[in-house]
């Protein structure tokens, strides 16, 4: 064990909750980079991989050893808090809890992974329902985590896409104005992932076809000012160049800030 000394056990649970948020806000941002999920509950945080092979990486607090344990790569890591440094640490390494977790991420992507610290704005739009528009991602696999990340987060998700039959099990539209006019009343936020230079279109027609709309949010380095302008312009809320998935998990784990 990594620790010059044994924690108590209140001492150790606000030292884990500190290192477990901190670790789950660098996670969030590194997610929508590299296309992987973050989901927490009951203490525990798990990283969610569907490329380049299905994964799943668990972090959990061991509360009477004093430990924070890892399992990922088919191995386990145990780390024990160290006082000189600040930070829990695995000792075979000497990594802390953000160089393992990079490291490990790393190796499963194949790629580079440097967790740094960003944060999205406080937004809440309540449980609507979901329309994407372009479930074939223009921006990477990130659309990928984002449509079933919603999925799986109970948001009916209405796919649009011309060259598709079904998403996510649902049957698809080639277009707004396909969409049957009782699926179309019970939209009310579309989510656009489509170059900048195609959002105008898309939400011109989603103002034509969709009676009961009241977003449209645009996902990372999108953005449309005029298009955005218009749909304010009848009321709606606009939310351009922000992660729809980061914030719904940020305002889930109760911290919701700007980026």
């Amino acid at each position: 064990m990594y620790a010059e000394f044994m924690l108590d056990e209140k001492d150790f649970q606000r030292k884990a909750d500190a290192a477990f948020e901190d670790l789950k806000r660098r996670m969030l941002t590194a997610g929508d980079e590299h296309g992987f999920d973050v989901e927490g509950e009951a203490g525990k945080l798990e990283v969610l991989f569907e490329e380049p092979e299905e994964a799943k990486f668990v972090i959990s607090p061991n509360t009477p050893v004093r430990e924070i344990w890892i399992s990922a790569l088919s191995t386990s890591f145990k780390l024990g808090w160290s006082e000189s440094r600040n930070a829990f640490v695995l000792e075979k390494t000497g990594e802390d809890l953000l160089a393992l977790m990079s490291r490990v991420i790393s190796q499963q992507l194949g790629a580079q992974v440097t967790l740094s610290a960003g944060m999205v704005p406080g937004q809440d739009l309540g449980p609507v329902p979901v329309l994407r528009i372009g479930d074939r991602c223009v921006i990477g696999r990130g659309s990928h985590i984002v449509a079933h990340h919603l999925h799986r987060a109970g948001f009916q998700v209405v796919p649009i896409n011309p060259s598709a039959a079904t998403i996510l099990g649902r049957p698809v539209s080639p277009s707004l104005a396909a969409l049957p006019p009782d699926v179309a009343r019970g939209i009310d936020l579309v989510l656009i992932f489509r170059p900048s230079e195609e959002v105008g279109p898309i939400v011109d027609a989603a103002l034509t076809h969709l009676p009961n709309l009241r977003a449209v949010w645009t996902q990372k380095g999108i953005v449309d000012d005029a298009a955005a302008a218009r749909a304010r312009a009848q009321g709606l809320v606009v939310i351009q160049d922000r992660c729809i998935r980061t914030q719904h998990l940020f305002m889930k784990f109760g911290h919701a800030r700007d980026e």
